[in-house]
């Protein structure tokens, strides 16, 4: 068995070159592997396959070779082996990242239980599942919890690793984010700019990472300008990510996103509709229809149409995305639920009162895995018993 005390590096393979490969041929190869019995190069073909999935947006298609990663490892070194309590950190992350956060807390509050038996609570690694569970939590619908979590994460890791590990700044930036989330706008701004300038004192001047923390920095600053300030410091955005990354990154994506919700609330709608249309044929052509960003556009799509009046438009595609996730992420994910609100709202509106009221009676028991005072709860709960009142 393997020591559980240290890091592993997976076994380098010596006969095939996985970055050569395209994610269809190592899918055909991980198949190959499994015929054959060859659980090394299965492994190694699996990591291979859910990076590439991670990296191209679609975490969702990531998960089934993380969780046989996991089983792999499992078997071959134990259960308190580093590298298998490495995938299943991952297999966590993975499901963060593809909105499954009650599948995701489950699994990382398990991993952390372990992971302080076995390293203690201040390992490194340890400090990881503890913000990977905070994001699970937070982004699960319950802030201020993932709050309390995150601020005790920050002093942790500012004891453990210093105020300039990159670790103890993500943790500040993830902060921000709920902060932001839960309506602290000024809180999660002061919070931004101390990230910005940090990274900005610690890291070279062409990483990557400097783009996002740009992104997020420039999206909360908008938020505190006036709508016409805050459109030209979001297009300005639109470019700087451009200008790092090309046309078709993710952070691109983000950073058109919040320039067609600023023509929003400038009141420009139709040109909104069209810059979320060509947005998400954009986000599909190169993620894919079911990652997170495509159908995140979709549903702006649908509430761009219904703005202009068109309500059956609107209808058909509330109905068809909280279809889609329902099947993909469950009744009860964040998403799903704001779906299923809009699709409940738009039947009224099309005046099919009836099943208006089948719906709401229906989210109203659903959205009780949500915190009370969770801001999507509070709407939709207000929407749904509205709906009933007048049913």
């Amino acid at each position: 068995m393997s020591d559980a005390t240290g890091p592993e590096e997976f076994d380098e393979l010596t006969d095939l070159d996985v970055d050569d490969l395209t994610i269809d041929e190592v899918e055909r190869q991980i198949a190959a592997a499994m015929r054959g019995g060859d659980r090394l190069l299965e492994r190694n073909l699996r990591l291979a396959a859910g990076d590439y999935h991670e990296h191209d947006g679609e975490p969702s298609r990531s998960i089934a070779h993380y969780r046989r990663l996991v089983d792999l490892c499992t078997d071959a070194d134990g259960p308190d082996a580093f590298r298998t309590l490495e995938m299943r950190s991952i297999l966590g992350r993975a499901m963060v990242e593809a909105h499954l956060y009650a599948d995701a807390e489950v699994l990382l509050s398990d991993l952390l239980l372990d992971r302080e038996r076995i390293l203690g609570p201040d390992h490194p690694s340890t400090l990881i599942t503890r913000g990977n569970l905070a994001k699970a939590i937070g982004r699960g619908g319950r802030l201020q919890e993932a709050i309390v979590v995150a601020e005790r994460l920050l002093a942790d890791r500012r004891r453990v690793l210093g105020p300039d590990d990159p670790a103890t700044l993500d943790t500040i930036g993830h902060l921000s984010r709920f902060h932001s989330t839960a309506g602290d706008k000024e809180l999660a701004l002061e919070l931004q700019r101390e990230l910005h300038d940090a990274r900005k004192r610690v890291l070279e001047p062409d990483d990557p990472v400097q783009a996002q923390t740009h992104h997020n920095l420039a999206t909360m600053l908008a938020a505190t300008q006036l709508p016409a300030e805050a459109l030209t410091t979001l297009e300005d955005n639109v470019r700087f990510q451009r200008d790092w990354f090309g046309d078709d990154h993710p952070s691109v994506f983000a950073a058109r996103a919040f320039v067609a919700q600023q023509l929003v609330s400038l009141g420009r709608i139709d040109d909104a509709l069209a810059a979320y249309e060509r947005l998400l044929a954009d986000e599909v052509r190169e993620l894919g229809e079911l990652s997170p960003m495509a159908m995140r556009s979709n549903l702006n799509v649908a509430r761009c149409l219904h703005w202009l009046d068109r309500y059956e438009e609107s209808l058909q595609r509330f109905d068809g995305l909280r279809r889609v996730l329902m099947a993909v992420h469950g009744p009860t994910a964040i998403d799903t639920l704001e779906a299923r609100g809009y699709y409940m709202a738009e039947l009224t509106w099309v005046e099919r009162l009836a099943e208006a009221a089948v719906e709401a009676a229906l989210l109203i028991e659903d959205l009780k895995v949500l915190d009370v005072d969770y801001y999507l709860r509070i709407a939709l709960e207000d929407s749904a018993r509205q709906i009933l009142d007048a049913d």
